[in-house]
């Protein structure tokens, strides 16, 4: 290949790149100022992402894990190659190339999912503002729930809940997930029928340092969950991400989404974990009010429940590092470029979904 030709050919990758992250830029400015044009966007994108769950859902493992090492050392050969042929030109557009791809499919197939509507919404719930007296209604009645189903979850020799099955979680997240769709419209998409989470190993650790219990990968179509930590947050953080893959994109909603399909269960792990974590968020809500109200309300929570507590700070203890810190920032940043501007305290604003929800209820 002479100079022309690799000149020629920089010249059409470098093109092609630049003409896919004007796709983004265009997903971008529909999903911020024109939703609605956006939906049809959206709906491709969930047909995509339901042919790419259906190929990855064929393997146990989680893809992106592996994919994500092939890449890397596909990068480095491919410098390597390119500085003993002499065409880093060719190489580095080639790269610019992937890179805008990637950006284009993460702004179809993730970010097109904030132009729905708020979840709210669509499930008929009113957001208001609530009292005191009202919060504290609530996390009462969270906890009348965490003690009804404390005793029925299995528990190892510490007391603390042990749910070594993990695929028998993931069969009843995703059931209860069709369950919902039979009633709200909004869960009844064409990703409903490949919905799998998968169980990280490779990355198992380092989401641990960084204080991340789940993630869900675009590209890939996959929810991934951090097996290692304390079992009464799994099946939470499994339909959490499991609503993600149901487009669902505002970390609130997919909060509230799982403490749905917790309940919706009639699994008592997923019911408790639904429960406790559903409680949590109304605690910390109802503890920034009226800190007297909220331990009255904690100290009454099943002895089994309390044990459960205690074992989740003691994990997160073993993690409490700058490390930690780091990803903390790094996960809010992406929250906030997503157009959240809470951040990661996105997560705990459920507790106003979970209000209108029982308000109605």
């Amino acid at each position: 290949m002479n100079k022309n030709e690799v000149r020629k050919k920089s010249i059409i990758l470098t093109v092609i790149a630049v003409n896919l992250l004007m796709l983004s830029l265009l997903i971008y400015t529909a999903v911020r100022h024109a939703p609605e044009g956006a939906l049809s966007v959206r709906t491709f994108g969930l047909n995509l992402s339901s042919a790419i769950g259906w190929l990855t859902s064929r393997f146990s493992a989680s893809i992106i894990e592996i994919v994500v090492f092939v890449l890397f050392l596909a990068l480095v050969a491919v410098l390597i190659l390119a500085v003993r042929k002499k065409r880093m030109l060719v190489a580095l557009s080639g790269i610019l190339l992937f890179a805008s791809a990637v950006v284009a499919l993460f702004f179809l197939l993730y970010f097109v999912n904030f132009a729905a509507p708020p979840l709210a919404q669509s499930l008929g719930l009113t957001v208001r503002e609530y009292s005191v007296d009202e919060l504290k209604t609530v996390t009462a009645s969270l906890r009348d729930e965490v003690n009804k189903y404390a005793a029925d979850v299995e528990r190892n020799e510490t007391g603390a809940c042990s749910f070594p099955d993990f695929d028998a979680l993931n069969e009843a997240a995703k059931a209860s997930y069709v369950s919902l769709a039979a009633r709200y419209d909004r869960f009844a998409v064409p990703t409903l029928g490949k919905l799998n989470v998968k169980k990280a190993v490779l990355w198992s650790a380092p989401m641990s340092y960084v204080g991340i219990v789940g993630f869900y990968c675009p590209w890939t179509a996959e929810a991934t969950v951090n097996a290692t930590g304390v079992d009464f947050e799994l099946p939470y953080d499994m339909t959490h991400e499991l609503a993600h893959s149901l487009g669902i994109g505002p970390e609130d909603e997919c909060n509230f989404a799982a403490f749905l399909a917790c309940m919706e269960s009639e699994d008592a792990r997923l019911r408790y974990s639904g429960a406790l974590n559903a409680y949590i968020n109304a605690h910390n809500a109802l503890f920034s009010a009226d800190q007297a109200a909220a331990s009255e309300i904690y100290e009454t929570l099943d002895p089994l429940a309390l044990n459960d507590l205690r074992a989740l700070s003691a994990y997160l203890a073993q993690y409490d590092t700058p490390v930690r810190d780091v990803g903390t920032a790094v996960n809010d940043a992406f929250i906030k470029s997503t157009g959240q501007p809470n951040g990661v305290k996105s997560y705990g604003k459920m507790v106003d979904l979970l209000m209108a929800w029982y308000l109605k209820n």
